[in-house]
């Protein structure tokens, strides 16, 4: 099991969220936690252990700190027509 950061500005974020949204965030962070690899996922490229992982309109971007075993919670965007 992987410890979980959460920036506490992106807590606040994700309960500006829609309820629907906000919970679907909430139990699939929870599960990462688990397994990080699991979903649909991609690394980013420039940054050794950063990923992306896709759910819905939503993208997580999070950090791996492998020597730890710590899952960093950095970003929750919500993907539109300028998001790519």
């Amino acid at each position: 099991m992987w410890q979980l950061r959460i920036r506490n500005k992106l807590r606040k974020i994700i309960n500006k969220f829609p309820k629907k949204d906000s919970e679907r965030i909430h139990d699939l962070i929870k599960q990462m936690s688990i397994n990080p690899y699991d979903g649909d996922i991609h690394k980013l490229s420039g940054n050794e252990n950063v990923w992306r992982r896709r759910t819905g309109s939503y993208r997580i971007f999070y950090e791996l700190i492998l020597e730890e075993r710590i899952l960093h919670v950095f970003n929750i965007e919500r993907r539109n027509s300028n998001t790519y």
